[in-house]
């Protein structure tokens, strides 16, 4: 027998509920800076060393892969070689961005503490390898002659080539070395890659092809964005539909913030008969009952196509979306939202249905 189905209230209540979501690989544009000189990133973004909470400010650094020498005195040579290094890595470092990054290095014009504006007046941040561990808590640590971690990492996130040097010309707290800063015709001073000092071991001649330290702008974590979750039938299900058909609802997400990533929405399919009847059959398919995932893309809805079968009964019956809650790959917080929506496709009994039309629903 077919039944038609047409709309009426449901109302579910809607807990926080969180679920692993699949991360995806996301980029930021640095193009506008906030006051402070920083810019802000996703709580979801890829490069975003976990743990950091909403407002905190930290730095990438990265070892070059590549290797060149110390010959040329202008540190805006340095800073194009380090910058080129980061627009070609890591896919979530975008031009904007890369084109910020500064070599750590010093020429007989320029400390590398001024050239990556690390000095105790610039705003402050937490370092650490892209992709890697915190390397430093802040500017003074970065300089204390000792990092929090030397397994360095490249451009592209990889662990580091492993060379012995990397070229600095500068001191150990980040000023230039008196006579073996970068461009110096005889020694340039360089670091100890993967070890203590990093940052001023030893002079090497300035023929030699070592690598280079590079420093990213400061970053900002911005604050998760708070979705406002929905399912409705979708209007273009019409009023009513017969049994064997399917009917359509649509789940959406609306965003308080910016999102880069899918939104897991936990829900669960019910049918029902009106009237109760031991023994029935479902007419909602038993794959599509009970509870489901479904992914909302970080913009926009989704649909989720609920089929019917024939059940043997002419006993008019609904269709139930409850949404359980939500989840994503931000870290769990103590923010906890209960909302009330509605979704169901329901009717009245049909006197005389034919399989030709819908029934007259209510």
């Amino acid at each position: 027998m077919r039944r038609g189905f047409a709309a009426a209230p449901h109302i579910v209540a809607l807990l926080a509920f969180l679920s692993p979501a699949a991360q995806a690989q996301t980029t930021v544009e640095c193009a506008t800076a906030n006051s402070d000189g920083s810019y802000t990133v996703p709580a979801d973004w890829a490069l975003k060393p976990s743990g950091l909470a909403a407002g905190a400010k930290f730095r990438l650094l990265f070892v070059t892969s590549g290797t060149r020498n110390p010959q040329a005195t202008g540190i805006a040579t340095y800073n194009t070689y380090v910058q080129t290094s980061a627009k070609a890595g890591h896919s979530a470092i975008t031009d904007s961005c890369g084109n910020l990054f500064k070599v750590v290095g010093s020429t007989s014009a320029v400390d590398a503490r001024a050239n990556t504006s690390t000095r105790s007046s610039d705003t402050d941040a937490s370092i650490w390898w892209l992709t890697g561990a915190k390397a430093a808590d802040n500017y003074a640590d970065f300089y204390d002659g000792s990092w929090d971690s030397y397994a360095g990492k490249t451009e592209s996130g990889n662990a580091d080539p492993g060379d012995s040097f990397v070229w600095t010309g500068s001191n150990a707290d980040g000023t230039r070395h008196a006579t073996e800063h970068l461009g110096a015709s005889g020694l340039v001073r360089a670091g100890n890659l993967g070890g203590s000092p990093s940052m001023s071991l030893t002079g090497n001649p300035n023929a030699d092809p070592f690598h280079f330290y590079a420093l990213s702008p400061v970053f900002s974590v911005a604050s998760p964005p708070v979705p406002h979750v929905s399912v409705e039938r979708k209007a273009a299900t019409g009023a009513s539909i017969v049994e064997g058909t399917s009917a359509v609802f649509t789940f959406t997400a609306d965003w308080t913030g910016t999102r880069t990533t899918a939104l897991k929405v936990v829900y669960a399919v019910v049918d029902e008969l009106d009237t109760p009847l031991k023994g029935w059959n479902h007419f909602v398919p038993s794959a599509n009952r009970g509870v489901q995932t479904i992914d909302i893309p970080a913009a926009g809805s989704v649909d989720l196509t609920v089929p019917t079968q024939a059940d043997g009964t002419d006993l008019a019956g609904e269709i139930k979306v409850a949404m359980l809650g939500w989840g994503s790959d931000d870290a769990v917080t103590e923010r906890y939202t209960t909302q009330r929506t509605r979704a169901g496709e329901r009717c009245t009994r049909a006197a005389r249905p034919s399989p030709a039309r819908t029934t007259g629903c209510s």
